[in-house]
């Protein structure tokens, strides 16, 4: 994995991506924290990785393409950690970890889309780009 994807992944499990939640914590106002995928719950980088039903279906399509039928974590440490933990050689642990790597970057890309370019939300696509 790239430097910048290492970064990227850290921010993400450490929770500090510029959530509307994570503004909110740090007194900036928003008009609303939302999820802007879903719209009815605030939005966390556990519901906006793992728990939001828009990206649930990503993972849905995800695991439905690799043949792998899981229990799914409802925290993005361990999901991710359940990812790893999963595959048995390491060619396989490496691909499949740059593949949550990928659907995580592309859900953060396409909530930014939906966010400042009044994209539509499409879990198909997100994980079409992944």
């Amino acid at each position: 994995m790239t430097p910048l994807a290492l970064m990227y992944v850290w921010r993400v499990l450490l929770d500090r991506l510029p959530t509307t939640t994570n503004f909110f914590r740090r007194g900036v106002q928003l008009e609303r924290y939302l999820c802007p995928l879903y719209k009815r719950i605030d939005e966390t980088a556990q519901h906006l990785f793992i728990n939001c039903v828009m990206v649930k279906k990503v993972w849905d399509t995800c695991e439905s393409w690799v043949g792998i039928l899981s229990v799914r974590h409802d925290s993005v440490l361990p999901h991710y950690h359940h990812f790893q933990l999963s595959i048995s050689t390491t060619k396989h642990y490496q691909l499949w970890k740059i593949l949550w790597v990928t659907i995580v970057t592309e859900t953060w890309a396409h909530r930014n889309k939906v966010v400042f370019k009044n994209g539509v939300v499409d879990s198909v696509e997100i994980f079409s780009l992944a």
